[in-house]
């Protein structure tokens, strides 16, 4: 006899979860990514000086050299505003 057939439905259940979670992160991020723009926009609108201020939160004010730097979006945030992520290279990166 032959050996019965294997149905991997399961699994293209789960990749489509997977995807569909991944797809909601991806959206999520970029709202927020044009939450941050539109509130910058409004603040350079009323002649505030975004260089010492976190870009995020528009709360804290830096001293000269003195915030992180994402190193994929290039903005500016406070430690409370961006973690420190570990990347797969082992190299420290802020987000």
């Amino acid at each position: 006899m032959f050996p019965p057939y294997i149905i991997y439905t399961h699994v293209t259940i789960i990749a489509a979860n997977e995807l569909g979670r991944f797809r909601r992160k991806q959206d999520e991020v970029q709202n927020l990514e044009e939450s941050i723009r539109q509130r910058s926009e409004q603040q350079k609108k009323a002649g505030v000086e975004l260089d010492a201020t976190c870009h995020i939160c528009l709360k804290t004010k830096f001293a000269d050299g003195v915030g992180h730097v994402c190193n994929y979006c290039n903005i500016r945030c406070c430690a409370r505003c961006g973690g420190k992520v570990t990347l797969r290279s082992n190299k420290l990166t802020v987000e």
